[in-house]
């Protein structure tokens, strides 16, 4: 396993466990966690949804079932959820998958107007289901209609006219679900931005295992808890 630090002066902020499959990355997590139960500080290791029960497993293995006093398991929805219910916003009632297709079927036919690739799209289940891909990656992605738009500006030809589009639908689709019922898919970005009302990450040490990669809206999470000078380490 390689190790590296970022320090700001002597305080460690980030460290990054990097070897391969195999090389230990998770044991040393889970052992240097166990080895925090006298530290003061709540530990929190944050893993994938679908390995959430093997990690809360190994954890108490490693921690003779008593880890639940001082460390925990969460996955980003866990902490959507914590965070929701101390600054508020667990209530919120958001889309179904079914719900979402409808409200995009609707906002490409009021944008229709204006639309030179899309505007039959009303027509084509498959292409509504492609551009409800299209929205979910801006979405994880940070990027919003606006940033489709001025992206369609800078382009040419055919691109542009899909950019402009692709802004155009998801500008009056963000209308629609601000009005009505939200979109879970604007979850994180919802986290990100109560984070400082929730008192989840304070005193703690928190740990990531087991991701490939981390989306715009996880790394805005990860981003305020370096910003509160909040200990990260990330196996890689």
């Amino acid at each position: 396993i390689y190790c590296v630090q970022q320090r700001n002066g002597g305080e460690l902020m980030m460290e990054l466990l990097m070897g391969r499959a195999g090389s230990g990355k998770t044991t040393a997590i889970l052992r240097r966690i166990a080895s925090r139960e006298s530290s003061g500080k709540r530990q929190i290791l944050i893993v994938p949804e679908l390995a959430s029960h093997e990690y809360e497993r190994m954890l108490a293995e490693q921690t003779g079932n008593t880890g639940s006093r001082f460390a925990e398991v969460l996955t980003f929805r866990r902490i959507a959820n914590r965070v929701f219910s101390e600054a508020g916003g667990l209530a919120d009632t958001v889309l179904t998958p079914a719900g979402r297709l409808l409200v995009l079927y609707e906002a490409a036919r009021r944008a229709s107007d204006a639309l030179t690739v899309y505007g039959g799209a009303t027509r084509k289940p498959d292409i509504l289901r492609d551009l409800l891909r299209v929205l979910d990656e801006m979405k994880c992605s940070c990027v919003s209609a606006e940033d489709m738009l001025r992206a369609a500006e800078e382009a040419e030809g055919h691109l542009s006219d899909k950019l402009r589009d692709l802004g155009e639908i998801a500008m009056v689709y963000d209308t629609m679900t601000e009005e009505q019922l939200p979109d879970p898919r604007d979850q994180l970005t919802r986290v990100a931005e109560r984070l400082p009302d929730s008192t989840l990450f304070e005193h703690t040490e928190v740990y990531l295992d087991r991701f490939d990669s981390f989306n715009k809206q996880e790394l805005e999470i990860l981003a305020y808890l370096l910003r509160q000078k909040i200990p990260v380490t990330v196996a890689l």
